[in-house]
């Protein structure tokens, strides 16, 4: 017996890769700007956006003359693709760590406004004492940031903070 969604929707032939799309579709607030992301054209976005409306069989985004403002299907969706896009980016380090040495990659992102000098003698010193942990460091906004960490898709992150967000723990670095 084949498991079915709410919907009667299959699961079987799910396309997984649209997840991710939807979720840098939000992130960005834009299909055109995804595009942009994802190195894609902007009516592929457009069209995997459609597939997975039509997958689900629920309207995502409601979106036209310059308009973009995701529905409620589209918030509860989002807000579970950041948890599952940040699983999977996990997946190969977590299978592939060992006891006996640090080894994986160290997600960063870093507000584009902030400057922090100790930042570089800093991830020298930890690139020194754990040569095999490797760096991804990503640019964006400190609002990026936070739902970046939120979603687990980076390890840490490095932004302005006038509110914290109580599901995340903070350390002040410096004042600014």
């Amino acid at each position: 017996m084949q498991a079915k969604p709410t919907g009667g929707r299959p699961r079987r032939g799910f396309d997984w890769n649209l997840l991710h799309t939807f979720r840098v579709i939000m992130r960005e607030q834009s299909i055109s700007r995804a595009a942009d992301r994802l190195l894609l054209r902007q009516p592929t976005v457009s069209n995997a956006l459609k597939r997975l409306e039509d997958q689900l069989g629920k309207r995502l985004i409601e979106r036209g003359g310059g308009r973009f403002e995701p529905t409620g299907h589209g918030l509860v969706l989002y807000r579970e693709c950041r948890e599952i896009c940040g699983t999977i980016g996990r997946l190969e380090q977590l299978m592939e760590e060992s006891a006996s040495e640090v080894t994986g990659e160290l997600h960063i992102h870093l507000a584009s406004h902030v400057v922090f000098p100790p930042l570089d003698a800093a991830l020298a010193a930890f690139h020194e004492r754990y040569p095999k942990v490797g760096f991804d460091i990503e640019v964006a906004t400190s609002a990026s940031v936070i739902d970046a960490v939120r979603s687990k898709q980076a390890s840490l992150g490095i932004c302005l903070v006038s509110q914290p967000d109580p599901q995340l723990e903070f350390h002040e670095l410096f004042r600014e």
